[in-house]
């Protein structure tokens, strides 16, 4: 028996294969019932006993889809119309892209409304501009042209809201999204900032990463971050690479040694740790400079093999 048949008749009970499956109108929390919807269980054996029964998806009646619990589920069945039969995971991770873009939206609209713009102290532009050159070293390692899957709110659901979202999309959705807005950051503090207050935070510091980012790729950054940028844009060139000669000035001192775990220089921080050298090079590097760890900016050449791959 194909599946559907099942689904698509006004039994509530049919073998099949060794299983018994049963269909019920599907209810919320409340035990109010949900129209056009039903829960459908199994159970293993002959006889049908009601605690024992699992869970194995809801039927949508009206668009005639079948949201399984799980994809093991979905290939238990025998059907010509497995483009039918969704994973609820799926119908979640849908529900939850189109929360993020709604609130997405909220946000933007916030944002145009707050024309003022304040002046960023030192530390803010410090830090701003270190996120900045953080994200466009991680993309010299990064495959851009994956997808990104990333989420913003990644609310919880379970079958119940599932359900409800399939009946009513739109009052469910709003619904969430009220809640989630409105809901406070920290509620053990006495601060009463709302989880809408922290995106339109995180928005507008989104904005200014990307404004850095920009200036830094088109060249109006200062000498100090585009010569950081060039440094990791030379050594993403070569990841294979063991072993990288480096020069290394301080005032009037210099030290040329290899780096022998290049993994320190391949994400980017202002101070690089003395495990890149050995052992005894290290000895030399604090004799020279101090127990201290290697600043970026004072490294003045990189090569690797006979090619000079970074110079100041």
């Amino acid at each position: 028996m194909n599946i559907f048949e099942f689904l698509r008749n006004d039994k509530q009970v049919s073998r099949y294969k060794n299983t018994i499956l049963i269909k019920v109108t599907a209810t919320d929390e409340k035990d109010n019932n949900l129209q056009d919807l039903h829960y459908v269980y199994s159970q293993y054996g002959k006889d049908i006993v009601p605690d024992t029964v699992e869970f194995l998806g809801i039927y949508d009646i009206k668009n005639d889809i079948f949201y399984v619990k799980s994809s093991n589920i979905a290939r238990s069945f025998i059907t010509t119309e497995e483009e039918k039969i969704i994973p609820i995971r799926k119908l979640k991770r849908s529900i939850n892209q189109q929360i993020d873009n709604k609130i997405m939206k909220i946000v933007e609209k916030e944002l145009e409304k707050d024309s003022f713009s304040k002046k960023l102290t030192t530390f803010e532009i410090n830090f701003f501009t270190s996120q900045a050159i953080n994200e466009i070293v991680n993309s010299f390692y990064s495959d851009n042209s994956k997808p990104s899957s990333f989420m913003l709110t990644k609310i919880p659901l379970n079958v119940y809201d599932t359900a409800k979202y399939l009946v009513e999309k739109d009052t469910f959705l709003n619904k969430k999204i009220s809640e989630y807005l409105t809901s406070i950051v920290d509620p053990l503090s006495d601060s009463k900032e709302t989880m809408l207050d922290l995106l339109i935070l995180n928005a507008k510091q989104r904005k200014i990463i990307e404004r850095i980012k920009q200036d830094i790729l088109v060249g109006k950054a200062g000498t100090e971050v585009k010569e950081t940028v060039d440094f990791y844009y030379a050594i993403s060139k070569y990841p294979a690479a063991k072993s990288l000669r480096i020069v290394y000035r301080e005032n009037d001192k210099v030290m040329v040694f290899r780096a022998v775990d290049p993994m320190y220089i391949r994400y980017y921080s202002a101070d690089i740790s003395l495990n890149i050298m050995s052992d005894k090079d290290a000895d030399k590097f604090k004799n020279l400079f101090g127990n201290k760890e290697l600043n970026l900016k004072n490294i003045d050449e990189v090569t690797y093999g006979r090619k000079t791959i970074y110079q100041k």
